[in-house]
């Protein structure tokens, strides 16, 4: 039984960095990247407190505001060779005797994890009775390759013993994710890995790390299109909610009659997303550049104030908060072309479609998956947390 039992997290920060300077504080996805390990254990449903290991006083402050108990690391453990065993004794003699059943070991340079696998690495130790546990990742043994005295072979088998992909054996590859051990072990072998191990897979692209630059970028993509989009937005966090119309509501297309009428295509979908939202107390309303008529049907078809035929969104925007008493912090903005961009500079949830312009997607909190009439509003509403 996980509830009875007593785990701690233990993050270990790398300090100064060769190639990213304050690594630990450096800002991932709008947050300190340390901060991502600390939120990730605090939020797992088996960790009961989390403590961290530093030489920062800046590192260790930002630590203690994001809910972590700090630790200050001795200055004998800074260089490249200590190793990380070292801290992880030093804040257990630190920590005292607190009867602790399990511990869990996060490196900071690993935040593509979840609270999930957090939770589900402590369930695969103890149903696999195992005294350590590491995380990893699949990785077919086709694609290992080993240099020998006659030339290069797979690892596992020799060149002349091909197999095809499908026969191919799965074979795992440590991560550096999350550890989970029993403080024996470490006491014992001086090391996280111990007695019985065994292992937890997560997802392939859960293995990547932060030690440059470019994997910074690489891990920030990974974190917007996986983890990113799965968390929820507090209702009660939002006065408001603006909708540009082209290219959010329709899928930026005009049908023009030989008459000269126009005509858009709208997704039904949206019609749900928004009663959803409703439903929820939350303020709508769209906000247009377009002066056609076909924005003013289509919002009274809804049921949603519009304001329509507009050049500067921003100062429009400003003034009905205003008169409205609305904070623009608390608004949240959906749209997707240069247009809104002042406008969406504004508010606290800027949010765009996955076509939006690029200029748009920098500044986005949130990015969709839905292209612009592809049901967006649908989409949002399943982001919004009662």
């Amino acid at each position: 039984m996980v509830n009875d039992k007593n785990i701690i997290a233990i993050v270990q920060t790398c300090g100064e960095s060769k190639e990213i300077l304050t690594k630990d504080i450096t800002n991932f996805c709008g947050k300190p990247l340390i901060a991502w390990s600390i939120l990730q254990a605090k939020n797992s449903k088996t960790v009961s407190e989390v403590y961290v290991i530093t030489d920062s006083k800046k590192t260790l402050s930002i630590a203690e505001q994001y809910g972590a108990i700090g630790i200050p690391r001795p200055s004998s453990f800074k260089s490249d060779t200590a190793s990380p065993e070292l801290a992880i004794l030093h804040a257990l003699d630190q920590i005292g005797n607190k009867n602790i059943d399990l511990i869990v070991f996060l490196q900071e340079t690993s935040p593509l994890r979840e609270p999930e696998d957090i939770d589900e690495a402590v369930n695969e130790l103890l149903n696999q009775k195992a005294d350590s546990l590491f995380s990893c990742s699949p990785v077919k043994e086709g694609s290992l390759w080993v240099k020998k005295d006659e030339g290069w072979n797979w690892i596992i088998h020799s060149f002349e013993d091909k197999k095809t992909r499908c026969e191919m054996k799965t074979i795992v590859q440590e991560n550096g994710s999350v550890y989970v051990f029993k403080p024996w072990v470490i006491n014992k072998y001086k090391n996280r890995l111990g007695g019985k191990i065994g292992i937890y897979k997560m997802q392939e692209w859960k293995f990547h790390k932060i030690n440059s630059a470019e994997d910074m970028d690489i891990c920030r993509w990974y974190m917007e299109r996986h983890i990113l989009q799965k968390e929820l937005i507090n209702a009660d966090l939002i006065e408001l909610i603006v909708y540009d119309f082209d290219g959010v509501m329709t899928d930026n297309r005009v049908l023009v009659t030989q008459e000269g009428g126009e005509a858009v295509y709208c997704n039904r979908g949206d019609g749900l997303g928004i009663s959803m939202l409703k439903g929820m107390g939350l303020l709508q309303m769209i906000l247009s550049t377009e002066s056609n008529m076909v924005v003013k049907t289509r919002a009274s078809k809804l049921d949603l104030p519009v304001i329509y035929g507009v050049k500067d969104k921003d100062n429009i925007l400003q003034s009905y908060c205003k008169e409205n008493s609305i904070c623009l912090n608390k608004v949240l903005y959906v749209g997707n072309d240069i247009n809104d961009l002042e406008a969406m500079k504004l508010v606290g949830y800027p949010v765009c479609p996955a076509d939006a312009n690029p200029a748009i997607r920098k500044i986005s909190k949130i990015k969709l998956k839905s292209r612009g009439g592809e049901g967006v509003l649908r989409e949002l509403a399943e982001l919004i947390k009662p």
